[in-house]
């Protein structure tokens, strides 16, 4: 090829994998395998023709999954880079030059910087994008391997991964509530837990801290009792001397030779291996030559190599083929087939993703397929050795062929056929169906929407088939009809009579109550960002909220004229052809389902429609106005003091949206109290808690919610 061929090339399979990427949160529309496949093509293209193209993904490193971690910004003394990775051992020996080499598990959680200074622990920090991480101090106490003091006396930074284990996984998923979507996979679950505020919680989790590279230290004589200095494993050693729990290596002497056997050894241990990895990282012996080199993109060119298993495939037969649905009316397949044994477990069922898969693959009842584990851990199907793809339109064959349900099982509406990002969807429009109603509620009440506190899938359920609510402007406003009939909730039955929701099966007066409260206390206590991610926009996240309030925030400040609040100034900017692909984390897809929703929504309402949107605004109170996303904290009176938040909350939806604010008006956080704290915020003054105890002893002022509220000059 040429370069202009070549170049071509590179172009179409970035553009494809970043298709992918925009939505993979929602859905996929393209296999593990597929893309794993595109970036070594892609990998492959760069190093033979030395071509690094714009937005290329092997040049980028991730950080989206630490985005609502709370927490100060703050740059990291050395770069945390990634590493770069492939399957191909032949490459991996060829990077390790013949050099002495260690190899060892590439743990698949959250990489932490932890710092020390006197002995003594002094900050822990995420990656972040590897230049500038967020500040996670006050989980010092939650974290398990993360020592409070050392017996070093100098400067020292370490490296680690911050993981839970696959039991661990397991009985949390199994401890959650009834309608909270359980986590995917270990590394889903690490970036969750940092994200709370309960330390309780996190704790109860049990994050391990798991060290894989000494950074720095300011002495490095203390190194000669252990080894020779300039050897990575003497490193690890200190590590280990010091009670950090490292993590475990073996030597490759000669690359050439060893390595493949060494990686053998590995590959047969991870069955048993009850940590999440997704490969393994090759690293030289030789410490002062591993920081020599260059940087490609976001990855250090000596630091590490990370190695990724080949996907082992099995064979199997398909018994059904599901099609289960979603809150937004998707039918997503899923292939059922006989049990498999796939990295040490049992696997009877893998995600198609969507109707082009299954139509590509051709995959049917009863046909012979082969399947893996993508990164050891996610069951994909690989191929289908009895595919026979037949080019028809035929809607009837198609859906006898693939066990495609013609009929939507909650609403009896026909399903459709919907294209989006050339993936062909199955789906149900009826705007009414039971389904996407129940979906859409859940989905608004959970923690990162609305946070409706004593609402569960089971509760909103009976709601609905009571006739109590029938959409989410139902359920909003059930305060006002409470407090309008003197506090019960009366609905009229099937037979067209009165009934108190007090004397139904299941509820009572404090049920009734509790729903109440929870709903009222959240609708008055509503923020931008929990709200448009509370409306369940396609492909529009908690994260892409984020990015957009600050933009949004300004608009209004620039239209103050025709406009005061966010909600008019998303509406006015959508009206105005506001390109909002020119937001940094915004792509075309997230841009177009933004617009399209306001369009829908937020317009026909501003134009005098009392629509759904419209009905749902009139019972929420915003607590947030523009100038708290503008940087405009230095006249706020807490501007920066240092709070730490505990026990119970009641002004507030809870802990985290205090945190939230104080943050919000240029605030700081803390996990502990300390010398550096200003206030403790604690309902109970009188508690007899540690905090409580030790406030008191530092002479720290203890607030309540109240006298926080009043000192911020909000109202309750």
């Amino acid at each position: 090829m040429n370069r202009e061929d070549v170049t071509r090339k590179m172009q179409e399979i970035i553009n494809q994998m970043n298709e992918a990427s925009a939505v993979y949160k929602t859905k996929a529309i393209m296999t593990d395998h597929k893309w794993d496949d595109l970036y070594n093509q892609l990998t492959d293209l760069e190093e033979e023709y030395g071509i690094i193209l714009p937005g290329s993904p092997t040049q980028s490193v991730g950080a989206e999954e630490e985005e609502d971690i709370p927490g100060e910004k703050v740059e990291h003394e050395f770069l945390a880079l990634s590493l770069a990775k492939n399957k191909d051992i032949k490459k991996h020996i060829k990077w390790a030059q013949g050099r002495k080499c260690f190899v060892s598990w590439k743990e698949d959680g959250m990489t932490l910087v932890v710092t020390y200074d006197n002995g003594n622990l002094t900050r822990i920090v995420t990656r972040g994008d590897g230049y500038v991480g967020t500040d996670i101090t006050r989980l010092k106490d939650v974290i398990k391997g993360i020592l409070p003091k050392i017996d070093y006396k100098g400067h020292l930074v370490v490296r680690g991964e911050c993981v839970i284990s696959y039991p661990d996984f397991k009985r949390v998923n199994e401890s959650l509530p009834a309608g909270v979507k359980l986590y995917d996979n270990p590394r889903n679950l690490i970036s969750g837990t940092l994200k709370l505020s309960d330390e309780d919680v996190i704790k109860d989790r049990n994050p391990q801290f798991i060290a894989f590279t000494l950074r720095y230290l300011n002495d490095e004589s203390v190194l000669d009792t252990v080894g020779p200095r300039n050897s990575w494993e003497t490193r690890q050693l200190f590590l280990k001397k010091l009670g950090f729990n490292i993590v475990s290596y073996k030597p490759v002497e000669h690359p050439e030779t060893d390595l493949q056997s060494v990686i053998d050894a590995f590959t047969a241990e991870v069955k048993q291996y009850e940590m999440p990895v997704d490969g393994l990282v090759l690293c030289y012996e030789d410490w002062d030559y591993s920081l020599t080199g260059g940087v490609t993109g976001h990855h250090a060119t000596r630091a590490g190599y990370a190695f990724k298993w080949p996907d082992e495939a099995v064979e199997t037969k398909v018994v059904d083929i599901e099609w289960s649905d979603s809150r937004t009316g998707l039918f997503n397949p899923v292939a059922i087939f006989e049990p498999v044994r796939l990295c040490g477990t049992t696997v009877t069922r893998a995600s198609l993703s969507n109707l082009s898969i299954v139509k590509e693959k051709d995959i049917k009842i009863g046909d012979r397929i082969t399947v893996y584990k993508a990164n050891m851990i996610i069951p994909c199907v690989e191929a289908n050795k009895d595919a026979d793809v037949q080019d028809t339109d035929d809607w009837d064959f198609i859906c006898e062929r693939h066990n495609i349900p013609k009929i939507c099982p909650h609403c009896g509406r026909p399903l459709t056929v919907k294209t989006s990002q050339n993936a062909e969807l199955v789906i149900c429009l009826n705007p009414e169906c039971s389904a996407k109603l129940i979906g859409s509620m859940v989905h608004f009440c959970e923690r990162d929407g609305m946070n409706i506190m004593g609402v569960s899938e089971k509760k909103l359920q009976q709601l609905i088939d009571l006739g109590v609510i029938e959409s989410i402007s139902d359920l909003v406003d059930l305060p006002m009809r409470y407090h309008a009939s003197g506090n019960n909730l009366i609905f009229v039955d099937e037979f067209g009579d009165d009934c108190n929701l007090a004397n139904q099966t299941g509820w009572g007066e404090g049920s009734v109550s509790n729903l109440v409260t929870g709903i009222e206390t959240a609708c008055k206590n509503a923020t931008f960002i929990k709200f448009i991610h509370a409306m369940g926009i396609p492909n529009f996240g908690r994260g892409q909220a984020k990015l957009l309030a600050p933009i949004v925030a300004e608009w209004v400040f620039a239209h103050q004229e025709v406009m005061d609040d966010m909600i008019d100034g998303l509406r006015d900017m959508v009206e105005s052809g506001y390109d909002f692909t020119t937001v940094a984390g915004i792509g075309d897809v997230i841009a177009s389902s933004l617009t399209d929703w306001v369009q829908k929504t937020l317009v026909p309402y501003s134009d005098g429609v009392m629509n759904e949107i419209g009905r749902i605004l009139q019972c929420i109170t915003f607590t947030d106005r523009p100038d708290d996303y503008i940087n405009n904290t230095d006249e706020s009176p807490i501007n920066g003091k240092t709070f730490v938040v505990t026990g119970d909350v009641h002004i507030f939806k809870n802990r985290k949206e205090v945190e939230t604010k104080i943050e919000e008006l240029g605030g700081k956080l803390s996990g502990s109290v300390s010398k550096k704290t200003d206030y403790l915020i604690n309902n109970d003054i009188e508690s007899a808690s540690s905090k409580n105890k030790k406030a008191k002893t530092l002479g720290i002022p203890i607030i309540t919610e109240e006298q926080f509220c009043e000192m911020i000059g909000m109202q309750y």
